[in-house]
């Protein structure tokens, strides 16, 4: 949906003069259709690379508010990692599938066909998630250094991105402040969307939220990954208030 507006672009980072008025119409359209499947109601959209567009979205979505959750990039790493161990679901991939327009089935169909791979043959996926520009050079360092590579210049661009929104429109979240306290954190969530029925997003916050997700990444990510992702990490970590051990 969001590609609309650079269809043919290697990279996720859009530029924010892509969202012509055409382009806007398009994508609001599209989202409308969803509410209306959905039965009405509020929107909600997160997918990761629009981490890498927030002007572009904001200005196709003007009535948007922004929801920017960090969290330790270490922690990011592992489940990264994880993903492209076991690749996307291949409900999710057909899913997404139908949603691309048939003009563009010949820059997707290759994801999709490396996922279907991978999973046949117990391989990694190359990439997994948002592209910054320069992404594919990127493919040329260690797992390690191109996943905190990939971490680092995507959340830059949110963060800077954001920081130059009217503030009433962004609420930044630490991850860790919702595991650890998930009532004050979700209700500040709620209260900050006006979200109608948020006080079953704050019971299901509280039900399900699991401290021991913090630190996962000490015992299942290779101290190697973590060794080679730190030059291109450290400095947004200590921007965001993490240390390294």
């Amino acid at each position: 949906m969001w590609m609309r507006g650079d269809p043919v672009r290697d990279d996720d980072a859009i530029p924010v003069e892509c969202a012509t008025r055409d382009i806007c119409d398009a994508i609001r359209a599209s989202i409308q259709e969803r509410i209306q499947v959905a039965g009405g109601g509020q929107f909600c959209e997160k997918t990761p690379s629009n981490c890498l567009r927030a002007e572009y979205v904001a200005r196709v979505l003007p009535e948007a508010k922004f929801i920017l959750v960090v969290r330790d990039g270490r922690s990011v790493l592992r489940s990264s990692d994880e993903i492209q161990s076991r690749g996307i679901n291949r409900r999710r991939l057909i899913t997404r599938m139908r949603e691309v327009p048939p003009w563009q089935w010949p820059k997707y169909a290759p994801v999709a066909f490396e996922t279907l791979g991978a999973k046949l043959f117990k391989r990694k996926l190359s990439w997994w998630g948002p592209k910054p520009p320069g992404w594919r050079e990127a493919m040329r360092m260690s797992r390690g250094a191109r996943l905190g590579w990939q971490w680092s210049e995507t959340l830059r661009s949110a963060l800077d991105a954001t920081s130059r929104f009217p503030q009433d429109r962004v609420l930044q979240l630490r991850y860790e402040d919702l595991i650890v306290s998930p009532k004050q954190t979700m209700t500040e969530l709620v209260d900050f969307c006006g979200f109608e029925q948020g006080q079953v997003m704050i019971d299901r916050a509280v039900a399900e939220a699991d401290p021991t997700r913090i630190d996962r990444w000490r015992s299942e990510l290779d101290p190697q990954v973590v060794q080679d992702a730190r030059p291109k990490m450290e400095a947004l970590m200590d921007r965001l208030g993490y240390r390294f051990d």
